[in-house]
This record gives structure tokens, C-alpha cells and sequence, in this order.
């Protein structure tokens, strides 16, 4: 039997599972909206302000805006956190065009509660967002 297809495959289920997450966990630049919502939920969860943030469509925000930002996603976090962290969650497209997004969001969390959510995405400089004002 030729060595050449021998693979270890523990070191490729760990390999590609560093590939696969530093693909998707890479900031919220991304190319897809529902990359930017899983990387903010997983944000929020670790409490990673500044990286959540980022997800944000922010060009034009005041002070005011980042104020009110910052107390939603610490209200978020203390959800995820009193419901033992997230789970699993389900996205899907109510409506989707180039500019805007439309998603609806389930989350389950450890504890099997579950909740539901909309969330409006738009792009800012060709990369998807989340709307600030929801």
C-alpha cells in the first residue's frame, strides 16, 4: 500500500478547523451578510466589544450612536451570558438584494431557551454591515 494516501486524520480534522475558523472569524468584513451576524453573535458571547463593533455600519455614527451601540451589546452579552452562551444559530434571508439584507435569526442557547430576531444588514464601502439602528 502506497504511503501517499496516508493521512493522519486528527491533524487534518484540526487543521482544517483552524483554516475554517480563521476563514470565518477574521473580523466582519465579509463578503456574506450571514457571516457578519455569526461573527457578531460570537463577539457579543465573548465579549469582544471592539470586535463587535466592527460588524457595525458606522461611517456616519455620532458619539450619541456609539453610546446607545455600546449599551445594546452589553445588554446582549448579558443575555447570552445568563442563558449559559449560545448553542447553535439558524439564519435565514427574508429579502436580499445588492445593497440590503434582510435576515431572521434563531439562536439556542445552552440552556435550551431559544429567541428569535430580525436583523437589517447594508453594505458600507462593498462590505456588509449590520444597520445600527434596530
Amino acid at each position: 500500500m502506497s504511503r501517499f494516501f496516508a493521512v493522519d486524520t486528527r491533524k487534518l480534522a484540526i487543521f482544517l478547523g483552524a483554516f475554517f475558523a480563521f476563514a470565518l472569524l477574521t473580523g466582519c468584513s465579509a463578503k456574506k451578510p450571514e457571516y457578519v451576524v455569526r461573527n457578531y453573535l460570537e463577539a457579543i458571547a465573548e465579549n469582544k466589544v471592539a470586535k463587535a463593533a466592527e460588524c457595525f455600519a458606522l461611517e456616519d455614527a455620532t458619539n450619541e450612536d456609539l453610546n446607545a451601540l455600546d449599551k445594546k451589546m452589553d445588554q446582549q452579552h448579558s443575555v447570552i451570558k445568563e442563558n449559559g452562551g449560545l448553542e447553535t444559530l439558524a439564519l435565514k434571508f427574508i429579502d436580499k438584494n445588492d445593497d440590503i439584507a434582510h435576515v431572521e435569526i434563531e439562536i439556542k442557547f445552552v440552556n435550551g431557551k431559544t429567541e428569535k430576531s430580525q436583523l437589517t444588514l447594508v453594505k458600507e464601502s462593498k462590505k456588509w454591515k449590520i444597520k445600527r439602528d434596530q
